[in-house]
């Protein structure tokens, strides 16, 4: 099945009338290329990619059960590497395909707004779960709350002398 065009024109185009409405497109700077075979090509997400890295949070998966029979035939115990470099990999893969398609499509200047404005909601949840992940702890200790892990963490050291 093959992707709308960036911008479908009305239904009731003849095509000599969606050819002129793609050129009149086309030549504004702000609005993509409306060619069909391009705006088609450029705009289907690739699934294989998609589907290789489900299978490998899959692989990451039995890689953390302990004891399992179906990690030994995973990368962990055949390669230098595992699963997770290959996840990352396949990340970076999809994410240089995309930004290069806005590139091609809208500019340098769009992908490069796009680009900053997802690596500072990326960050932005990187704090919000660093804050929480500190307040839990934190948590822990003040209701007295002890585990083994808690112990190693110099929590108490902390909140004594924090800096």
């Amino acid at each position: 099945m093959l992707a709308e065009p960036i911008c479908p024109p009305p239904t009731n185009f003849t095509t000599s009338q969606y050819n002129q409405y793609c050129a009149y497109r086309s030549r504004s700077p702000r609005i993509p290329n409306c060619d069909k075979t391009t705006a088609s090509r450029d705009s289907i997400r690739s699934t294989s990619v998609d589907f290789l890295r489900g299978l490998a949070l899959i692989v990451i998966t039995l890689d953390h059960v302990s004891h399992s029979a179906l990690s030994h035939l995973t990368l962990r115990t055949n390669a230098f590497c595992d699963a997770a470099e290959v996840f990352v990999f396949l990340g970076g893969y999809a994410s240089a395909a995309a930004y290069c398609a806005m590139t091609a499509s809208g500019g340098a200047a769009q992908a490069h707004r796009r680009f900053l404005k997802r690596s500072g909601e990326i960050y932005r949840g990187y704090l919000l779960t660093a804050a929480l992940m500190l307040y839990c702890g934190l948590a822990m200790i003040a209701l007295h709350i002890h585990t083994a892990v808690l112990t190693y963490t110099d929590a108490p050291l902390f909140l004594v002398q924090s800096f």
